[in-house]
């Protein structure tokens, strides 16, 4: 699936400028210099029909970086170019036995209570009480440290987009880390 040029219509520049300098000075060196990073293109807003949660089934998206150590291999939390797979979590499994693979963020709260970070139990008070319609099955978690967008738009949002639909998702709740 290709990432739509018109939600990203500066990328062929922004990733020859990624790619002759952060990423050049980095293969040469083993260093990130972030002030080599090309500046974020401003993406228009994603516009369109509004869904109602109370009849919707909603899949939760975390950048964790939670994964279960039974089941997937932990992130690659220390590679300098990031990490762009994605974990599928069973909801029934709920949050037991799951560890955090993200360099970039504090993880004391989310390893005290992963709740913070994966709300799963206030999502299903949410069905309980009517405000949403269901949840997905699953759950989905990714390592939000991704530099490259080129690698965003061709490896994580189509496998993001393809276990929505596989899910039958109506909407998704990101959370980010």
């Amino acid at each position: 699936m290709d990432f739509p040029e018109e939600f990203f219509p500066a990328r062929p520049s922004w990733e020859s400028e990624l790619r002759e300098g952060w990423r050049a000075h980095f293969d040469r060196s083993g260093e990130i210099d972030w002030s080599l990073y090309p500046k974020t293109p401003t993406l228009p807003p994603l516009n369109g029909a509004g869904v109602d949660l109370r009849t919707s089934r909603l899949l939760l998206i975390s950048s964790s970086g939670a994964y279960d150590p039974s089941r997937h291999a932990a992130f690659r939390a220390s590679d300098p170019l990031g990490d762009y797979e994605v974990r599928e979590h069973r909801w029934e499994d709920g949050l037991a036995g799951l560890d955090f693979a993200h360099d970039h963020y504090d993880q004391s709260a989310v390893r005290e209570d992963p709740g913070v970070l994966l709300p799963l139990e206030l999502l299903q008070e949410g069905v309980e009480e009517g405000r949403i319609g269901s949840v997905a099955e699953i759950w989905l978690s990714f390592m939000g440290y991704q530099p490259d967008l080129g690698c965003v738009a061709d490896e994580t949002l189509p496998e993001l987009i393809a276990a929505a639909k596989g899910a039958g998702a109506d909407a998704a709740f990101l959370v980010p880390s």
